[in-house]
């Protein structure tokens, strides 16, 4: 994950989704057939890195798959007692909710 940022924050953006990437499916992986419970924050985190850069790259249908897979995350997780992932989880419905706005077809006014 922390390629990821690095690459994004040189502008690597294309380059930053693969690393994004390639950390989901080692989370994914250590969460879902390891049962390391204590990842899923660190999975939520990389989808939410990963809709950043999507939205940055213009890709909105990928952007809003991924934000929606962090808020489900983070909503289990705040539901479970993890209260302080509370403005976290803010974050990624504000987002969701821009990336849907944006993925919207534009109205032309008259």
């Amino acid at each position: 994950m922390n390629r990821g940022l690095a690459l994004r924050s040189l502008g690597r953006l294309a380059e930053a989704v693969t690393a994004y990437d390639e950390s989901i499916g080692i989370l994914r992986e250590q969460v879902e057939q390891e049962h390391r419970q204590d990842l899923r924050n660190d999975l939520a985190r990389a989808f939410y890195n990963l809709a950043l850069v999507r939205e940055k790259l213009k890709a909105m249908p990928a952007a809003l798959d991924a934000v929606r897979e962090t808020r489900r995350l983070w909503e289990d997780l705040v539901n479970e007692g993890m209260r302080h992932l509370e403005r976290d989880l803010d974050s990624a419905k504000k987002l969701e909710a821009r990336l849907t706005r944006r993925s919207q077809p534009s109205r032309l006014r008259t």
